[in-house]
């Protein structure tokens, strides 16, 4: 370090050198760095090196500041310091947490400032916010500017009891999250968020009356909440409880067409066909064009083997198709329409309809396999294994489909059939 410490007598240029690190900027930190091993390293901007041997991700950053401390404070002192960060680590799963004990660990230590150690780690490890609103170390607007960042406010883990009514402000936020927070009431701030698409509060105890008026202030961001919460209960296939909360999406954000699409599939899931079709009626009054969602709904409804629904649904969209339709969505309308017809029994409308799907695409394999599956049917076994070999050659899984496929079944031991499947002995 050189003997002109001219810094320990200018404490504008001391104020420069932590505008330069406090910009979180490498190209400018290590300018400051740079100065300090020159001009000097005043006490007062220990906090700030401090900062970046702990928070910075730079290796040379971090190497330059090592440096420094290590020739301003004595050994036992400095690894004391850096025994503080160990403290980060302790509350892994919450973030915001370790932060706060971490800064309160640093309170004793006479060479660091706790609140410019606050502001830093803010800035460079973007945790710390709740220690700073908890012990109201700057105004909450000056806080929130930081914390504020791509149209999102997090609250997530803060400890808090209340929201800071500053959020108001931020009225160009789409995102707001204050997952796993004490508090049961929000701020009519919330209100001023016109812009809001998403929120999340998961175990946030809020009371039905900060529910209700959640709902009434940014109701297309409840709207998404809900839905979500109707995807989440998918996996416990709960459709009955999946459609309540569809249907409050929809009741919130009525323009949009999705959620009364997702109240139709889960109407359908959860038994209540004819529910279903009725919802979605509602949603093909809409886009009674788009194909691909009476493919949607055909394979839905062949889920719940509701083959007569299949049938009309395809029916319906055939009749939907312009000159400028993909042929591969006709395809599979009238591909779902033949299915429909082959579990009714009707074999010869379900070859109809397979023999109009291959005039548009003579290569599906699925044409091919459901003819093969309906010539089963018919006894015709000549019609069926030329059907079933054209389908295997165009896909070879549909040999490991035909063993399994129980339209097959008085087949399954006959040697022609075998030996095309690939199971001859």
């Amino acid at each position: 370090m050189s003997d002109s410490l001219y810094l320990n007598q200018d404490p504008e240029a001391v104020a420069k050198i932590k505008k330069l690190i406090e910009s979180n900027e490498t190209a400018n930190i290590l300018l400051a760095l740079e100065l300090m091993w020159h001009g000097g390293f005043p006490i007062t901007l220990i906090t700030h090196v401090y900062a970046l041997l702990v928070f910075h991700e730079d290796f040379e950053v971090y190497y330059q500041a090592s440096r420094l401390l290590k020739a301003r404070i004595p050994e036992d002192r400095l690894q004391a310091l850096k025994q503080k960060e160990e403290v980060l680590g302790t509350i892994e799963e919450n973030k915001e947490a370790a932060a706060s004990a971490f800064l309160a660990a640093t309170e004793a230590e006479p060479e660091l400032n706790t609140p410019s150690l606050a502001n830093l780690m803010m800035i460079m490890h973007r945790s710390g916010f709740a220690y700073c609103l908890e012990h109201k170390l700057w105004p909450n607007q000056v806080i929130l500017d930081i914390l504020y960042a791509e149209e999102m406010l997090c609250f997530d883990g803060f400890g808090l009891q209340s929201l800071p009514s500053e959020i108001g402000l931020f009225d160009q936020t789409t995102e707001l999250s204050f997952n796993h927070n004490p508090l049961t009431e929000v701020p009519e701030a919330i209100s001023k968020l016109t812009r809001l698409k998403y929120i999340a509060f998961n175990n946030t105890p809020l009371s039905k009356q900060a529910i209700q008026n959640l709902e009434k202030w940014v109701p297309l961001a409840m709207a998404n909440h809900y839905i979500g919460i109707a995807y989440a209960t998918e996996d416990s296939q709960d459709y009955k409880q999946a459609f309540e909360y569809a249907q409050k999406a929809h009741q919130l954000d009525p323009v949009n067409i999705q959620y009364l699409k997702h109240m139709a599939e889960y109407s359908i899931l959860a038994g209540f066909v004819q529910e279903g079709i009725q919802y979605l009626d509602q949603v093909l009054a809409h886009t009674p064009q788009d194909l691909s969602l009476y493919i949607h709904f055909a394979e839905l409804l062949s889920d719940v083997k509701q083959y007569q629904y299949i049938y009309e649904i395809a029916h319906r969209g055939l009749h939907q198709v312009q000159r400028t339709s993909s042929s591969t969505q006709i395809t599979h309308l009238h591909i779902y329409k033949g299915y429909a017809m082959h579990y009714q029994q009707d074999y010869q409308a379900a070859q109809n309809a397979y023999d109009q799907a291959l005039q548009l695409s003579p290569h599906s394999e699925a044409a091919w396999f459901n003819k093969a599956c309906s010539y089963a049917q018919t006894n015709d076994k000549t019609a069926m294994l030329h059907c079933l070999g054209k389908a295997i050659e165009l896909l070879a899984k549909n040999r490991e489909l035909a063993i399994r496929e129980k339209d097959f079944k008085t087949y399954w031991e006959d040697e022609d059939f075998l030996a095309l499947v690939g199971r001859a002995e």
